[in-house]
């Protein structure tokens, strides 16, 4: 993913983007659309504000019942951008204790946001996902999916435990 922006034509009053990735431009294999992305980028003293949102669908596997579903996610970033030599004149960061926050670090100002980006969506991606919070799961003798019908197991279970 290649999206370049020149933070150093960048107009006083900042500039808006909005644009589409491909599919196959994120590359990211649970991505299923295209992502929208929308964006500001504004100078903020000798460095720049990203802020904004994408919006794309994943195609997950439930972790307990192996069902596929696909999630439509909207994710927020922000982050802010300074130049190589700004960092090396200054030697210090503008990070306050305990807040989390995003600094990149870009030279000949020009600022790459693909990998961002994809990294952003990579992060969003649920370690466990879930079709919902009461998915039952399988059987783990005859891998019935127990969302849809108790099988033989299962009962016999419940009555051993009675």
């Amino acid at each position: 993913m290649d999206l370049k922006i020149n933070v150093g034509n960048l107009p006083k009053e900042g500039s808006s983007h909005e644009f589409y990735l491909k599919e196959e431009d994120v590359a990211v294999k649970e991505v299923v659309s295209d992502t929208f992305v929308n964006f500001e980028i504004c100078k903020n003293g000798n460095s720049y504000d990203v802020k904004g949102f994408m919006d794309y669908k994943l195609s997950l596997i439930c972790s307990r019942c192996l069902k596929e579903i696909t999630r439509h996610k909207r994710k927020e970033f922000s982050l802010e951008v300074r130049e190589k030599v700004d960092c090396a004149v200054t030697g210090k960061s503008n990070r306050k204790t305990g807040e989390a926050e995003n600094v990149y670090i870009v030279g000949n100002s020009c600022l790459d946001l693909g990998p961002f980006l994809r990294d952003e969506i990579i992060l969003s991606i649920a370690l466990k996902p879930l079709c919902s919070e009461e998915c039952k799961g399988l059987c783990s003798v005859c891998g019935a999916n127990l969302n849809e019908s108790a099988c033989e197991h299962v009962k016999l279970k419940e009555e051993s435990l009675t």
